[in-house]
């Protein structure tokens, strides 16, 4: 199996977090939009998430990343949110980019900006995607004054 091809991929730029350990609350399928329990991951691990909503929390060396997709329905119109905290102070002023794929058909991609929507939060309404199945969510994610990271969540999507 390909790394597109697993159901979560984690991938943080080396020179953000110099190599290190991350670690990761993720919500499990079966406790959809809760926070799961703590799990120490290094970069390239995979964890499920999907379907349903997600909630899941990132700790990124001294950043805290919490990205919700809800409902996380191909055939609804839905909402996707990262909230970027620094020492549990709201980070404003970053640029947030989001590349969206579907990793189950060659459909293209496409790229959107998510506007400040509150103070540390990074929003704005999702799609309406059409087909349940695997889809890829890029985050790429520049603080200010700080180097950039990338957030990758393979999602299983339900219709």
């Amino acid at each position: 199996m390909t790394r597109t091809r697993q159901l979560i991929v984690c991938t943080l730029a080396v020179g953000l977090l110099g190599g290190g350990e991350l670690v990761f609350f993720a919500a499990s399928p079966a406790a959809s939009g809760t926070l799961g329990k703590p799990a120490r991951l290094r970069q390239q691990q995979v964890v499920q998430v999907g379907p349903g909503p997600v909630l899941t929390v990132l700790h990124a060396g001294a950043y805290r990343l919490e990205l919700r997709l809800a409902p996380n329905r191909a055939s609804r119109r839905g909402i996707v949110a990262v909230t970027l905290l620094k020492q549990n102070r709201p980070v404003n002023g970053a640029r947030v980019r989001l590349t969206v794929t579907m990793l189950d058909m060659n459909m293209g991609s496409f790229t959107v900006l998510l506007p400040r929507t509150r103070s540390g939060t990074y929003a704005r309404t999702a799609p309406v995607l059409g087909m349940s199945g695997r889809w890829g969510w890029r985050f790429d994610m520049t603080p200010p004054g700080a180097k950039h990271f990338t957030l990758t969540v393979t999602d299983h999507m339900g219709a």
